[in-house]
């Protein structure tokens, strides 16, 4: 952290014109967002009056810091930069951790995922996201990566690059956009900020969520949505002796923020400016950024709520767009949301004034239950209701560093047999070795667990678990080894083709890790099941000399990974602001209920190019059937399959395609 009057040589010489420009009607809006009032009855809004003034004072001076110190790549960002074009095609995001690569050299971790990155992603992704990469208590010294740090290191002590991986110029030599993890709702209790506070320093004084005794006694937690199964409330000594009763979202060692206390939004927005901003990200990720506001209905006025997403928790996000948007136009906020689709939605708040994209979670276990049932009926909804919101661009993931969250899957109708989807879901995941974690929350009126996500690499999700024993024991065969490549990229297409989106991969997958059973044995969690590292010269040598049955799955998923990300990145149809159709084609044995193939026809937001995405979702063949007035195409077209070359003359008005199982087609209108 920085003070408001920065003081280091180095951070503060000045580099460049002033660029944007902070307008004092962006500071009225900012006030505004914020500040105290009544609704309803109860007290809402954040700050008074006088404590706005302080911080609309520490936000110019944050605006001049910014003006005179702004990375070069930001400023030539801004050149020509338009807010409503703001995403390309060619945006796609590698997600990683600054150490997530294991090599026999010396090289510092983030110089060895600059290296591996460089050498092998760059054609293929836009943006590199690095993982919590700062300062975080290690709970595991014996182990390496991820798994030797608390939470997987988001427990962050602050928000500076932990020197141990390296320099900043390592990241920045990364031939891609950088996009930082912002962990807002908490910090580590080992860390500066919580250390002060227990040492009762008056400029940290209500700098984290606290309870009176009195008001712990009152504590109603029947209505509060709460990601974990522990009481969230720890106690903790301060240097006077004293008991402090301290709410903690996620575990007894990650520290609520008190972002009421107008000093911690000061703060808050100046680890925004200098350490994420100033360093170069020009996409940021706001971690569990709907926990960030608690109103528990104990302080006089205050309503008692879920305290998650909350219109004060809302309002910090607008408030946080609205000041970028003069300072640093370019930079993009990404909202983490692990939650139902309605929820999700709400983060995009109105005409884009929250997040510039969100999170889309249903992808994920919506494409693992199309590749398990062979039926997309679910995941072509999900693309449905995404047409009535282009103006809302979604982050399309599958993998991700924690796994496959499973809420979104209470929204799919039961299976034919009247099992619900989730629970379908989780019997499937489980049988391949998935560690599945539980959260509490209020369903008819009282507290129940509920699954939250499923932690399993997403090799090991697709293989079924004969193939997997085979694949163990190098016994599967070539011609198992190319269909289970057949079922994990058609199992990434979703995502890839998604309407109005932007896709990400995790490294972990890129990579096709299997889990790590040895490190979650090791620690007991269930997400380093799924947080194991990249050997690089075992992924060098399944590159150029596979010869295990495990190697050739590698590079035979590699490749056409790597072919479909420079097919995409290669036409403008894919861009997320082109006009989509969902489900458009006539399928064989296709039903209201069973869509065996998702289809998505995509045009470029200048009408020039027009691409039909198709993925059959299971084993068995299929006849697909299209006309050119669907494709609005010229009668005897040809169309370009821009994944395996293929052309394909239409009969008159009409197209009829074989896809075979798991196949995935891209055809352009030539």
């Amino acid at each position: 952290m920085h003070p408001i009057n920065p003081s280091s040589p180095q951070r503060d010489a000045p580099q460049g014109d002033a660029g944007p420009v902070l307008r004092e009607q962006t500071l009225d809006a900012v006030e505004k967002l914020l500040v105290l009032h009544t609704e309803g009855g109860y007290s809402r809004g954040l700050y008074t009056s006088e404590q706005l003034g302080v911080i609309r004072q520490a936000l110019r001076q944050l605006a001049k810091w910014l003006s005179a110190r702004k990375p070069e790549g930001l400023r030539q960002a801004e050149q020509g930069f338009s807010s409503d074009r703001r995403f390309s095609h060619r945006d796609v995001l590698c997600i990683a951790y600054v150490d997530h690569v294991r090599a026999e050299d010396a090289a510092a971790p983030a110089k060895r995922l600059q290296g591996l990155f460089n050498d092998h992603l760059s054609g293929c992704y836009s943006h590199l996201h690095i993982l919590p990469h700062f300062p975080c208590p290690v709970i595991h010294p014996q182990l390496s990566g991820p798994a030797s740090r608390a939470d997987g290191g988001f427990e962050p002590m602050s928000y500076r690059m932990d020197p141990k991986y390296g320099e900043p110029a390592d990241l920045q030599a990364v031939e891609a956009g950088l996009m930082f993890d912002f962990v807002l709702n908490h910090l580590s209790v080992k860390g500066e900020w919580f250390q002060r506070f227990l040492d009762d320093d008056p400029e940290y004084q209500d700098f984290f969520l606290t309870i009176s005794a009195e008001q712990l006694d009152r504590l109603d937690l029947s209505q509060v949505f709460r990601p974990r199964q522990h009481h969230p409330v720890f106690d903790f000594t301060s240097s006077k002796g004293e008991t402090k009763h301290v709410w903690c979202t996620f575990s007894a060692t990650q520290a609520d923020i008190n972002v009421k206390n107008p000093r911690v939004f000061i703060k808050v927005m100046e680890a925004l400016v200098k350490d994420f901003v100033g360093e170069g990200a020009s996409w940021i990720r706001l971690d569990a950024v709907g926990y960030l506001v608690k109103m528990l209905g104990l302080a006089p006025g205050e309503p008692k709520t879920s305290s998650f997403g909350e219109p004060e928790t809302h309002s910090v996000l607008k408030a946080m767009n609205r000041y970028l948007a003069d300072i640093a136009p370019s930079v993009t906020l990404v909202a983490e949301v692990n939650a139902t689709k309605d929820v999700i939605a709400t983060y995009y708040g109105e005409g884009g004034d929250e997040a510039h994209m969100v999170y889309e979670f249903p992808v994920a276990p919506l494409s693992l239950f199309a590749t398990y049932t062979g039926n997309a009926a679910p995941i072509l909804e999900w693309a449905k209701e995404r047409l009535a919101h282009p103006d809302r661009i979604g982050l399309a993931f599958t993998a991700s560093h924690d796994g496959v969250g499973v809420l979104p899957m209470r929204d799919v109708a039961a299976l034919p047999d009247g099992k619900p989807a989730l629970d379908f879901l989780i019997e499937e995941v489980e049988r391949r070795g998935a560690g599945v974690n539980y959260k509490g929350q209020v369903i008819g009126g009282r507290q129940v667990d509920v699954p939250y996500e499923a932690c399993i690499t997403w090799a090991q999700a697709i293989l079924t678990p004969e193939e997997l024993q085979a694949l163990k024991a190098d016994e599967l065969a070539d011609s198992d080894i190319a269909r289970a490549a057949d079922r994990f990229i058609a199992s990434q297409s979703y995502a890839y083709s998604a309407p109005y989106c932007v896709p990400a991969d995790y490294l972990g997958a890129i990579a096709v890790l299997l889990n790590d059973e040895e490190t979650f044995a090791a620690t007991d969690h269930n997400r380093n099941k799924n947080r194991g590292l990249v050997d690089a010269g075992a992924f060098e040598k399944a590159l150029g000399n596979p010869e295990t049955g495990y190697e050739k799955l590698v590079r035979g998923i590699f490749q056409r990974k790597t072919r479909m990300l420079e097919a995409r990145r290669s036409a403008a149809a894919f861009s997320p602001y082109g006009p989509c159709r969902v489900d458009v084609v006539q399928v064989d044995g296709a039903t209201q209920d069973l869509k065996p193939v998702y289809s998505v026809l995509r045009n470029a937001p200048d009408g020039a190019e027009t691409v039909l995405a198709l993925t059959n979702s299971g084993g068995a063949s299929r006849r697909v059937s299209i006309t050119s007035g669907q494709l609005n195409v010229p009668s005897g077209s040809t169309l370009l399959d821009l994944l395996s070359g293929h052309r394909y003359v239409m009969e008159g008005e009409h197209l009829h395609l074989d896809l075979g199982p798991w196949q995935v087609a891209w055809l352009r209108a030539e």
